[in-house]
């Protein structure tokens, strides 16, 4: 009996570990198709390229391109950079223009081309330099006590 149960349990750990093998490879080709696809309707997308939205995009890709080493991403990623000269939207104070920054350290962190990361610098230096003197304004209290919080 002993045996028979301990060839049961070594069965059903082989069997797991295949399914998790296969599972991993399936997630990899989803995961993949959804970033070609990002890829191939990049141009069809409403918002700015710069805007946060694809930035967050962007910081995601870059993320899977150093996971897969796929050189698509990469070259995708470098065309958005060099399209905008590694820069940003016009709105020296608005933060959520610098999401875009992550994706251009990243691939400054790769291929150490000063013309990626010198437009972040810059931003960041003229942000320090001379910070806004407006107001913040918040659409609700509720949004003012969680940025008190943190």
């Amino acid at each position: 009996m002993r045996k028979i149960l301990i060839l049961v349990f070594s069965l059903f750990s082989i069997f797991s570990t295949v399914e998790a093998k296969s599972k991993k490879g399936q997630d990899r080709v989803l995961i993949d198709k959804v970033a070609m696809w990002q890829v191939n309707h990049q141009s069809k997308v409403k918002h700015h390229d710069l805007a946060w939205t694809n930035g967050v995009l962007f910081r995601g890709m870059v993320e899977w391109a150093d996971y897969t080493q796929d050189s698509r991403y990469y070259d995708f990623l470098m065309q958005i950079g060099k399209k905008h000269h590694w820069g940003f939207l016009k709105r020296l104070y608005h933060a959520d223009d610098l999401v875009i920054a992550q994706m251009y350290i990243r691939m400054y962190e790769k291929y150490h081309d000063p013309a990626m990361i010198q437009p972040t610098i810059a931003r960041v230096d003229s942000v320090v330099a001379k910070p806004s003197e407006g107001p913040f304004v918040a659409r609700s209290k509720e949004l003012v006590g969680t940025l008190v919080m943190v």
